[in-house]
């Protein structure tokens, strides 16, 4: 007979003890990791749709190559619409450009195309991480990440050419609120450095930016770190943004002074500037502040405002409990609103999402499973697995509460669905995600090689929303001619000069649909004689066009699938 082979007392507790890998650990992080991926599809389909940067950034673009040209040292003006506009935008992003195209030789219409939609990627790393040190519970974390990722208004205007600045800005605040609620929550001095570093990137990046990563700093030391350290800490971070900003400030006001930083500053709005402006922000607050873009139902909003809801019930309840927590996020949500008219929308995806993750986890799943039960045969063979594999247990688990998998599967497609949709009948921003066809490229190509220096355009684009007139911000740039009703830029210039392109740029698109008189009243109106008349070709013919081919003061000099040109004689 065999005999039986035992092992040492000793190996056998070796082989006892030995790691298991836990499946059910590996499920945050590979939802996480699921999330983000989704993410990225959502962005990333929207980039390599088209093979130029999507709707604005020429104005950049003109920035990165002044740069170049002088040699990285910052211009006092950019070339760009010929208009002497003071160069005081933020310039992280625009260094980033100009150096990556002479490193890697990268052309800058891709790099246009694609740091932003890297850096808008690496954005849904920083939301975890300030998710993850806000929330704390993994449910919610998970859930706050699903909803952030899916917001429309969390990339549309990040993702774009114009994001090579917006989108640096946008994710040098959010890993500088994470650092700061983790400096105050954990009252670590060492996390003033990195604090103040991504708060200086954060208005070396984007300007208006740093406005509100300003405020929101308020915020957070008032309700997180409203305590000895956390007030010295909070100085120390304020000194440090200070000192890495400085050479940047000093450099722009040795130039221009204070002048382009107090135009600019009137061109924003808020509570405080004004009828209108307070107008429109209680236009925004009738819908709750719900700006996310979805397209159809507000869906990620809703839950956002389920969240905000358990939020102020907690703190109505540490009242009671003599511990007066604030409730941080919708205080935050609602300053957001009242202090940013225009940017407010991107701004406050970031409390939308942490409030939508709280109210997914904690109301919407809970109602789902108390709402359907659990199936009496499934809690059964669920309890009967014990000493099954992980895999089993969990099957048995997602089985109990099918309810709950069903629906929020079903509430992600939906999600998910609304974020891809490319329909430019849709409500919101989304339909401002494309790009100028090679077509109207090349009409504004041979303006450049065609026309004389010096000439003066009026650019027919009929778009008559100027941030999303891709047509007229992209002309200067690639046609390398003045064009006189383009708005950007002009926000860094005295006297209103901003509002009055604007006002400009409204009347002009106004003649869309109307005849070539049109043109002659604008001329009065607005002081401006132009040389050509740019207009935007499209499948049928604009009036304006047509108007123009029968008037004997203009000359059709270019007719491609992209534009019509006329050339303008003026008697």
């Amino acid at each position: 007979m065999l005999e039986t082979v035992r092992r040492p007392a000793v190996v056998t507790n070796i082989l006892e003890k030995r790691p298991r890998v836990e499946i059910a650990r590996l499920v945050y992080p590979v939802s996480i990791g699921a999330t983000i991926a989704l993410g990225a599809y959502v962005r990333g389909v929207r980039t390599f749709a088209y093979d130029f940067p999507l709707n604005d950034g020429g104005l950049f673009y003109t920035m990165v190559q002044d740069l170049q040209r002088a040699h990285y040292q910052l211009p006092a003006f950019t070339s760009y619409n010929a208009a002497d506009i003071p160069f005081t935008y933020s310039p992280f992003g625009l260094y980033v450009a100009a150096m990556a195209n002479d490193v890697t030789h990268i052309s800058l219409t891709n790099l246009f195309r694609f740091i932003p939609l890297l850096v808008v990627i690496l954005t849904m790393f920083a939301f975890f991480l300030l998710a993850r040190s806000v929330l704390k519970a993994k449910p919610a974390v998970l859930a706050a990440l699903l909803a952030f990722v899916l917001i429309p208004r969390s990339f549309i205007w990040l993702i774009m050419g114009g994001g090579m600045t917006r989108a640096f800005g946008f994710l040098f605040a959010i890993l500088a609120l994470y650092t700061a609620h983790e400096m105050y929550e954990r009252e670590e001095i060492g996390l003033v450095i990195p604090t103040a570093l991504f708060s200086g990137l954060t208005i070396l990046s984007h300007l208006e930016t740093g406005t509100f990563l300003a405020y929101t700093m308020v915020i957070f030391f008032v309700c997180y770190g409203a305590h000895r350290k956390g007030m010295i800490h909070a100085a120390l971070v304020a000194v440090g943004t200070a000192v890495i900003v400085a050479p940047w400030f000093i450099t722009v006001v040795a130039y221009h002074g204070l002048g382009p930083f107090q135009a600019a500053n009137k061109t924003g709005s808020s509570i405080f500037t004004g009828p209108a402006d307070r107008q429109n922000i209680r236009n925004m607050i009738h819908v709750f502040g719900l700006g996310t873009n979805e397209p159809y139902f507000w869906l990620l909003g809703t839950f956002g405002l389920l969240g905000a809801l358990i939020f102020v019930v907690r703190s109505f309840a540490s009242v009671q409990r003599r511990e007066y927590r604030l409730p941080a996020l919708p205080i935050w949500w609602l300053v957001i609103v009242l202090l940013d008219n225009r940017a407010a929308n991107t701004y406050t995806t970031i409390p939308v999402a942490l409030c939508a993750g709280v109210g997914i986890a904690e109301m919407v799943i809970p109602a789902l499973n108390r709402a359907m039960g659990d199936l009496p045969d499934a809690r059964q063979a669920a309890l009967s697995l014990d000493g099954a594999s992980e895999w089993r247990r969990m099957a048995a688990a997602a089985i109990r509460h099918w309810p709950a998998v069903l629906v929020c599967g079903f509430l992600v497609w939906y999600a998910a669905w609304g974020a891809l949709t490319k329909s430019g009948n849709v409500s919101g921003d989304l339909p401002a995600l494309t790009s100028l066809a090679p077509s109207e490229r090349d009409a504004m190509q041979w303006v450049a090689q065609e026309t004389p220096a010096g000439s003066r355009f009026v650019v027919i684009s009929g778009k008559g929303i100027w941030p999303s007139d891709d047509e007229s911000e992209w002309f200067p740039t690639l046609a390398n001619r003045v064009s006189l009703a383009t708005p950007q830029g002009y926000e860094w210039m005295p006297d209103r000069m901003f509002q009055i392109q604007i006002w400009k740029h409204d009347q002009l698109q106004a003649c869309t649909f109307q005849d070539s008189t049109c043109l002659d009243r604008w001329s009065i109106m607005t002081g401006d004689l132009f040389d050509y008349v740019y207009v935007r070709n499209t499948d049928g013919t604009y009036p304006v066009a047509s108007s123009l081919l029968a008037d004997y003061r203009y000359d059709l000099i270019y007719n491609g699938p992209g534009a019509m040109i006329f050339a303008h004689h003026g008697t």
